[in-house]
């Protein structure tokens, strides 16, 4: 049967490309924006080996855009021939709801994760125990993690680590460390400010951890920026003067994350 490969390139970077020995008279479908991940030397070498098995297409850019332009591409590519076996290639258990929106109409469309490098079996073990729509679970929104990995920085392991586990609990949030860590760690690239980079991680753990009304979090999140120091005895009778009682639930809901916070 033939089979036509949509690869998510945001979410599965280069990882598609082992899939290309195995499918050797299948159709890929690369859908790619600036905030992919650059392809590695020894991928380079092999496209250029086999240029016409990959069809390359530029995406615009935007929330969950290339998700929208890959499945209006799958919609055009069952129209012209359905019945090519349409595989997704991504990690994003979005994609669900179109497969099974085709499969009621016994089309063969699937979604798979993303492939483990041929040559990184030590990984494959990793990878393969992770179940991405399990990790993922505790998200509403996948942007939100990608949020915290921006603010904090993919090489700040420790942190991400320790926001990770408070934010979704210690099993949870050291499965989604770990499945975040097998693929880099990547997020789409943003250019925001350290003031931006601290409002957007105290917003995640507000809304993770306490309920602020949003008409008062606005300047709460000003007030925090101005008063945390490192004196965290000073920093809680600021909060405990200003807010009273809900000054003490506001500290203790920041202590877990005071040293990051404290560095942003």
């Amino acid at each position: 049967m033939n089979k036509a490969f949509f690869i998510d390139t945001e979410n599965v970077g280069d990882s598609w490309v082992c899939l290309m020995d195995e499918n050797v008279d299948s159709k890929f479908y690369v859908f790619y924006t600036g905030h992919s991940p650059r392809l590695e030397y020894e991928t380079v070498k092999y496209l250029l080996k086999h240029p016409d098995k990959a069809n390359f297409i530029s995406c615009h850019e935007g929330n969950n855009g290339l998700d929208f332009q890959l499945v209006t591409y799958l919609g055009y590519q069952l129209h012209e021939d359905s019945s090519q076996e349409m595989i997704i290639v991504s990690n994003d258990t979005g994609f669900d709801a179109v497969v099974s929106f085709w499969e009621e109409k016994h089309m063969k469309v699937k979604r798979m994760n993303r492939p483990v490098h041929l040559d990184n079996k030590k990984n494959s073990d990793l990878t393969d125990n992770l179940n991405p729509e399990s990790v993922l679970k505790p998200v509403s929104d996948k942007d939100e993690i990608n949020t915290i990995i921006n603010c904090i920085g993919k090489d700040n392991k420790q942190q991400l680590n320790t926001v990770f586990t408070c934010l979704y609990g210690k099993d949870k949030g050291r499965d989604i460390y770990e499945f975040k860590k097998s693929i880099g760690f990547f997020a789409p690239e943003v250019y925001w400010t350290i003031q931006e980079k601290f409002e957007k991680l105290v917003d995640i753990i507000f809304k993770h951890k306490l309920e602020i009304e949003d008409g008062s979090k606005s300047e709460l999140i000003a007030f925090l920026r101005e008063n945390l120091k490192d004196d965290k005895q000073q920093f809680y009778k600021n909060l405990v003067s200003k807010y009273g009682n809900e000054g003490a639930d506001i500290y203790n809901t920041l202590k877990p994350f005071y040293q990051i916070l404290y560095f942003l």
